[in-house]
């Protein structure tokens, strides 16, 4: 096969050579230098001919001219407005493509959509010709891209404006952080924002474990729908030159040239999504040059020369900078506002003074109260007992051992990590050893408390008690409030210490 494609090759040039044929060769810039600009006959005998990528003016024009073409297939009509947002919507979302291939694209996939809508409602009765309009256009290209690119409709509206309440659902506290970063997205989402850099980009700093990951996690599922819509890259991987090429990729006869750069790969399948750069103090210099292009042009080139569009992004860093002066900070705004002060002078030593210009915000983040890591127990002792519910076991807790949770969980200078991991020692070991015991089985309801002095886990199995000889307080599995003791006693008559020793439970209540 190589010497029969070398033979022909000889035949085409010695053909070209004498005149005896003529051709036109249509290939790609790259297709050029690599097969044409190294082959030096090929190179002598064509006349190169750059086809320019056409204006949006021109594109619209060549759509329609084309105009009737797709009328007369999908029997339809289509709007100068559609065709003007075909072309705009495309250049502006799909920058991995070129006019006039995309726009074409968009109104043939509308026109086929529009066509299809018409089809149905023609069997009941309508039979006037459809037109593709805008919303049709938007319509499609939102289902190319997984974000919504129509009008703010008033259910959209209401949803951006009510965003902080949403976020504060999965993120306890940190209002200042939460209310940033929704007003940068209600004014991107309007189209009031800097269209050639990203929709926004911030900084959040502050100690360990107070929810800046998680405001990251929670603004992917909430705005762009799916946590998938998350790229999370740690900076404690890229801490040389050599890991930080990585990030764009190995440039052409190096090592791992065909697989892509780790960032720009992960933005061109899905360029619509948070960008979270965490623990970013612990970078390579070489990642701050590259994070200049992202912030400043919303567009980065990776080690094959092609660019990466960055425009549709949230980028967000994260830096534990400033720990050892936010630790032991009180809950007064004038304190805090100094301690804020310090931060920043100290964000000021480690970074360069153009990187830190870029960014839209620089958050500092508090350290969690008692009370909203109470708040963040009761989300997350939640999150137990839905996973046991989808298992058929109804779950309950008492406000005896969530109190414990959360005294044994909640450290200022950790945040709410050790708060899960207390949650896992003390009822999530307890309860998987006793299913796989077969203690607690699909159909049962339990209690769980504890004895606050030798700290063992109490497991009731409710199924054979009877209603009345329940007592205790709890936390129902939908999240229900807490019922005090004192008033579990006025209901049933017996508290749950008297409870404990009451025969009646008899081999239901279990120590661990």
């Amino acid at each position: 096969a190589t010497s029969g494609a070398r033979s022909f090759s000889y035949i085409l040039k010695h053909a070209l050579e004498r005149g005896v044929i003529q051709c036109i060769f249509a290939t790609t810039v790259n297709e050029h230098r690599l097969y044409m600009e190294s082959d030096i006959t090929l190179k002598r005998i064509f006349q190169p001919v750059k086809v320019v990528e056409p204006s949006v003016e021109e594109t619209i024009e060549i759509l329609k001219g084309l105009r009737g073409t797709y009328e007369t297939h999908y029997k339809l009509q289509y709007t100068d407005e559609a065709l003007v947002a075909a072309v705009n919507l495309s250049q502006q979302y799909l920058s991995d493509r070129f006019l006039p291939d995309k726009a074409i694209d968009l109104i043939d996939e509308a026109g086929s959509h529009v066509q299809l809508c018409h089809s149905k409602n023609k069997k009941k009765g309508n039979a006037s010709i459809p037109s593709v309009k805008k919303c049709d256009i938007q319509h499609v290209i939102s289902s190319w891209i997984g974000v919504p690119v129509s009008d703010v409709s008033k259910e959209e509206g209401e949803n951006l404006l009510n965003l902080e309440n949403i976020l504060h659902k999965q993120v306890i506290g940190q209002d200042e952080g939460i209310s940033t970063i929704c007003r940068a997205i209600r004014r991107a989402r309007v189209g009031l924002r800097n269209s050639r850099r990203p929709i926004a980009s911030f900084m959040f700093t502050g100690p360990s474990g107070v929810g800046k990951t998680e405001l990251a996690n929670a603004l992917a599922t909430n705005y762009y729908g799916s946590k998938d819509s998350l790229i999370r890259l740690d900076m404690s991987e890229y801490m040389d030159s050599y890991n930080a090429a990585r990030l764009i990729g190995a440039p052409p006869g190096y090592l791992g040239f065909d697989d892509g750069g780790q960032l720009t790969e992960a933005v061109r399948k899905n360029s619509h999504a948070v960008v979270l750069f965490d623990e970013i103090e612990k970078a390579h210099s070489d990642v701050f040059n590259l994070m200049l292009q992202i912030l400043d042009d919303g567009r980065l080139t990776d080690g094959k020369g092609q660019t990466v569009d960055f425009k549709s992004t949230l980028i967000i860093m994260t830096s534990n900078l400033g720990n050892n002066i936010i630790e032991g900070i009180d809950d007064k705004d004038s304190s805090f506002d100094h301690k804020k002060i310090l931060v920043m002078e100290e964000l000021k030593n480690h970074f360069r003074p153009e990187f830190l210009n870029r960014l839209d915000e620089i958050i500092v983040f508090k350290q969690l109260t008692r009370l909203e890591v109470k708040q963040i127990a009761n989300i997350m002792l939640r999150e137990v007992c839905q996973k046991l519910k989808v298992k058929d076991i109804n779950l309950s807790l008492t406000s005896r051992f969530r109190d414990y949770v959360i005294q044994h969980g909640y450290n200022p200078s950790y945040g709410a990590r050790p708060l899960r991991r207390t949650i896992a020692r003390f009822l999530e070991d307890t309860l998987a050893e006793k299913m796989l015991r077969k203690e607690i089985k699909e159909g049962d309801s339990i209690v769980v408390d504890i004895n606050d002095d030798e700290g063992n886990v109490i497991v009731l199995n409710k199924k054979n008690v009877k209603k009345e000889d329940l007592c205790t307080s709890f936390v129902d599995s939908d999240g229900g409030n807490d019922l005090a003791d004192e008033k579990r006693k006025d209901m049933v008559g017996i508290s749950w210490e008297e409870g404990l020793t009451n025969p009646k439970f008899g081999h239901e209540v279990r120590k661990v």
